[in-house]
């Protein structure tokens, strides 16, 4: 068995609201990171546009 966790896909629906929470500062980015499981880096990636499709 892999140490890594399941693959997962986000579709533009979840991650845009996301994006414009932290950016608009409703939501800080570590609190984004806990309670929906995601990486530091892929949270940074999608705010910049470059993985938001």
């Amino acid at each position: 068995m892999s140490a890594r966790g399941a693959y997962r896909r986000h579709r533009p629906q979840f991650k845009l609201p996301r994006c414009t929470d932290i950016r608009n500062g409703k939501i800080g980015g570590r609190e984004a990171r806990r309670t929906d499981q995601i990486s530091a880096n892929r949270i940074q990636l999608w705010c910049k546009g470059k993985d938001l499709i």
